[in-house]
């Protein structure tokens, strides 16, 4: 079947409107489509399941309720802005929708770090060379400097003082102060 619009390239896409109650029906190429800007990512349309994901909630019966201020529990607010994924779907599924996901949820996923790991920061193996001795020098400045911070809130002085030098020395050393 060719395009309705250009009548020269194989129709791909078959599209409907309704304008003004009037309803129209064509069948457009690719190159067509795109230029009307009714292109979708990837290049082709969107399958049924995924358009049947989209528009899950205007077959739920509470969702007219559901755009109340107020009616929306904060897992649902939480919606990252580039894919669209909520934070309870991905408590569902157990993965992120996209890359934007990580900044999106990072509080709740801070939280997620500290209780499937050993804290919030990877400790694991790494490539050989993949981080600079003044990085690791400077990691273990700040992390002694918390540990500082700690001495004094609990008033152990020696301990403080003693963390303090070991700063000095290695700040000496080539560290960042």
């Amino acid at each position: 079947m060719k395009c309705t619009r250009c009548h020269k390239n194989e129709a791909s896409i078959e599209y409907k409107s309704i304008i003004n109650g009037r309803s129209r029906e064509e069948n457009l190429c690719a190159d067509c489509a795109r230029e009307l800007g009714l292109s979708f990512a990837g290049g082709t349309a969107p399958s049924w399941e995924s358009l049947a994901g989209m528009f899950g909630n205007l077959y739920n019966p509470n969702w007219g309720q559901m755009w109340l201020p107020g009616s929306l529990t904060p897992d649902q607010r939480e919606v990252c802005p580039h894919c669209g994924m909520t934070w309870r779907e991905f408590r569902s599924c157990g993965r992120l929708g996209c890359a934007d996901c990580y900044g999106a949820f990072a509080d709740q996923l801070k939280g997620l770090y500290a209780r499937v790991q050993r804290g919030t920061k990877y400790e694991g193996r790494q490539p050989a060379g993949s981080q600079s001795a003044a990085a690791t020098v400077a990691d273990e400045i700040a992390e002694l400097r918390a540990a500082q911070a700690l001495a004094v809130k609990n008033e152990d002085y020696e301990q403080a003082a003693r963390l303090r030098d070991r700063i000095r020395a290695l700040s000496g050393e080539g560290g960042s102060k």
